[in-house]
């Protein structure tokens, strides 16, 4: 079993506004000096190739969110020594959005990866919107650091069932 383990959640697109503003300076900079552009679609090209995911240390206790753009991986580590608990908190929300012509209802479903130790001592690691990796990321630190996992998908699969087998009695 790999010492490190590496939760790629892919190109997220997380900074993609910034990469078209940086399209549309480099466009009114062509009317400058054609290195201008050449340098700011660059710099686009890398904003719109970063990707993020976690990276988690089981010996060394401690795991962090990057953002990385080609081999090269950026963000903080965080220890987790004083942690005694995981949750994976699911949250649905909707808003309807009506305009003129149409009315869509819009759904995001998030996955809360929290961490928990002594009271009030509380820290959201990430926020998923894929339940796999949240859960793949939750096992990992659950089962190599010792902590309890609490997961509120299962939980509701739970009650699910039991509600099943008591409309069939």
């Amino acid at each position: 079993m790999s010492s490190v383990h590496d939760i790629d959640e892919g190109y997220t697109q997380d900074y993609l506004v910034h990469g078209v503003v940086a399209l549309a300076v480099a466009g009114m900079m062509l009317l400058v000096h054609w290195s201008w552009t050449i340098a700011l679609c660059l710099v686009a090209v890398a904003l719109f190739a970063m990707r993020s995911g976690i990276e988690i240390d089981v010996p060394g206790k401690k795991a962090r969110v990057y953002k990385a753009l080609l081999k090269w991986k950026f963000g903080e580590w965080l220890k987790t020594p004083t942690f005694s608990r995981i949750e994976l908190i699911y949250t649905n929300e909707a808003q309807v959005m009506n305009y003129k012509s149409i009315s869509t209802n819009v759904r995001t479903r998030t996955y809360e990866l929290v961490l928990q130790g002594g009271v009030g001592d509380r820290l959201l690691f990430h926020e998923f919107t894929d339940y796999s990796k949240a859960r793949k990321s939750a096992d990992i630190m659950a089962q190599g650091w010792g902590l309890t996992l609490v997961d509120d998908v299962e939980v509701m699969k739970q009650r699910a069932r039991e509600r099943a087998e008591q409309r069939r009695r």
